[in-house]
């Protein structure tokens, strides 16, 4: 009796053990080639994100990403020189003997505000050039300052440039330009070099209103 239970036993046993081994393993599914895709472009799209975010904090700026992201470009700055309008016609260069400071250079000119709206403080650069066509001086004055020959031939030096340095101009002629309106200026060159060549006027800068 004790020898047949032992046996059914046993049986059941072995029984037991071929049903554990013969269990199957979990099923595994694997990842469609589309949804691994997605999922390793999201994890490149969060990392470069968090990348963008940490150099925007330091003021890095990444064109291509800025361009993605729709972050405004940054506005281009117009100094106001592109409607003021030089008239050639109505500029010469002049020497002129000063009794303080020896020759002068003069040049007198003309601009007209092409603008739509006005503009004040209205700004021209003149250049002195050597005769190899080297810049040798350079000065910036405000328009609607006047000098007669009575002034550049007796006023010295610091008196002329305090003038022409008058940002209004006079009787606040550069204050508030009309559209269309035209105004005259003058610059003022001393220590005049000796292979003088030629010499050239833009329009540096002016201001709305």
């Amino acid at each position: 009796m004790s020898d047949a239970v032992s046996a059914d036993t046993v049986e059941e046993a072995e029984e037991e053990e071929t049903e554990q081994v013969e269990e199957e393993p979990p099923t595994r599914k694997r990842i469609s080639t589309p949804i691994m895709t997605v999922l390793v472009f999201a994890v490149l799209v969060g990392g470069a994100f968090a990348a963008y975010s940490l150099l925007k904090s330091f003021d890095v700026k990444i064109p291509f990403l800025e361009f993605l992201t729709g972050a405004p470009k940054p506005a281009t700055i117009e100094s106001g020189n592109l409607r003021i309008t030089l008239l050639d016609q109505l500029i010469k260069g002049e020497f002129v003997e000063n009794s303080t400071c020896g020759h002068l250079f003069v040049i007198k000119g003309t601009v007209r505000n092409d603008y739509s709206e006005a503009r004040s403080f209205i700004m021209i650069k003149g250049v002195l050039y050597s005769k190899s066509g080297d810049a040798v001086q350079h000065k910036t004055v405000y328009c609607g300052n006047t000098l007669s020959e009575t002034d550049l031939q007796a006023l010295d030096k610091a008196t002329i440039e305090t003038k022409l340095r008058n940002k209004f101009g006079d009787e606040r002629s550069n204050f508030r330009v009309p559209s269309g309106k035209a105004l005259p200026f003058v610059i003022v060159f001393s220590g005049l070099p000796q292979d003088l060549g030629e010499f050239s006027v833009e329009v540096a800068s002016s201001v709305p209103g």
